[in-house]
C-alpha cells in the first residue's frame, strides 16, 4: 500500500471512530432527558425521549387508528368514517344529483321520432340518437355543406386515397383523380382492361367508409348513363379490378338508388331553399 493510501486511510478511521462516540454521547444525552407524556388512548402515563410521542405502547397505536364513524349527509346513517360525507354510493349520489348544476338537463322532443328525450341545454341537441339524426338526412346534410366548401377549403378525401392511386399507377393503370370535383362525382376515372371505369374510394377503417356510398353519391349514380361506379376500399380490389374480375367489386348501380332520388332531389331542395 503507497504511502498516500496508507494515510488517507488512518484519516478515514479517525473519523468513523469519532462520529461512532458523538452518537453514543447524543444517546446517552436523551436516555437521561425523558419526558412525563400520558397516551392518547388508554390515558396512561409513560414516559419517552420523544416529547411528541403519543402512545405508551404499539398495542394502542393500532387501536388508536381503528375509525370514528361519523353521520351520513342524505340519510343520517352511521359512516365507517367520521370524515366520510356519505354511507353508501346510493347517498353519495343522490348528494351530487342534488348539487345546483352549472348546466341544467332540459326536456327535449326529437325532431325526427318526436319521442321526448333529456339533455343539457348547452348542447343544443335536436335529435335523441343518431340513428334519427342519420334518418332525417344529417349525412346528406353533411355532404352538401363538403361539396360547397370545395374550393374554398382542401379537398377532404379518404385516408386510403392516395395509396389506392399509387396502386392503380404500379399496376400501369392511366388515372384522373376526380375528388375535387364533389357533388357525389366519384374519385377517380381509370382505365382498366380494356375500358374506363369510375371508382369510389372508401376507407374501411372507419364507419362511413363501411357503409358504402353516402346519398349524394347514390342520387348522382341513379342519374348517371353510364356503367356502374365500382367501390374500392383496399389494394386487393385494386388488383382485382385491374384484372378485370369485377365480380369481386363492390358496385353502385343504377337500381340502387331510384328508390331515393326524388328524397334526395327534395332534401336538395329545401336546403338550398
Amino acid at each position: 500500500m503507497s504511502l498516500h493510501r496508507r494515510a488517507a486511510k488512518v484519516v478515514s478511521d479517525a473519523k468513523r471512530k469519532a462520529a461512532i462516540e458523538n452518537a453514543e454521547k447524543a444517546t446517552a444525552a436523551l436516555i437521561g432527558r425523558r419526558h412525563d407524556l400520558s397516551c392518547q388512548q388508554c390515558s396512561a402515563k409513560f414516559q419517552s425521549v420523544q416529547k411528541w410521542a403519543m402512545y405508551c405502547s404499539p398495542k394502542c397505536r393500532e387501536a388508536a387508528r381503528v375509525p370514528v364513524p361519523g353521520v351520513c349527509k342524505v340519510c343520517g346513517g352511521a359512516t365507517k368514517r367520521k370524515s366520510a360525507a356519505t354511507c353508501s354510493r346510493k347517498c353519495y349520489g343522490d348528494m351530487i344529483r342534488a348539487k345546483p348544476r352549472r348546466h341544467n338537463m332540459v326536456a327535449l322532443e326529437c325532431v325526427h321520432c318526436r319521442e321526448p328525450f333529456s339533455a343539457y341545454e348547452t348542447l343544443n341537441r335536436k335529435y335523441c340518437s343518431y340513428a334519427c339524426h342519420l334518418a332525417s338526412g344529417g349525412a346528406l346534410r353533411a355532404g352538401l355543406a363538403a361539396s360547397r366548401s370545395i374550393g374554398r377549403h382542401r379537398v377532404k378525401k379518404d385516408f386510403n386515397h392516395d395509396k389506392i392511386v399509387e396502386r392503380f399507377i404500379a399496376n400501369g393503370i392511366y388515372v384522373i383523380d376526380l375528388s375535387r370535383l364533389g357533388n357525389g362525382l366519384p374519385d377517380l376515372l381509370v382505365f382498366c382492361a380494356g375500358e374506363t371505369r369510375l371508382v369510389e374510394v372508401k376507407n374501411p377503417d372507419t364507419s362511413y367508409g363501411r357503409r358504402g356510398a353516402n346519398r349524394i353519391q347514390m342520387a348522382w349514380a341513379a342519374d348517371w348513363r353510364g356503367g356502374p361506379v365500382y367501390i374500392v376500399r383496399t389494394v386487393e380490389e385494386v388488383d382485382a379490378l385491374c384484372a378485370g374480375r369485377i365480380e369481386e367489386i363492390e358496385q353502385i348501380k343504377t337500381y340502387y338508388a331510384k328508390d331515393i332520388v326524388q328524397d334526395v332531389h327534395q332534401a336538395l331542395k329545401a336546403v338550398m331553399g
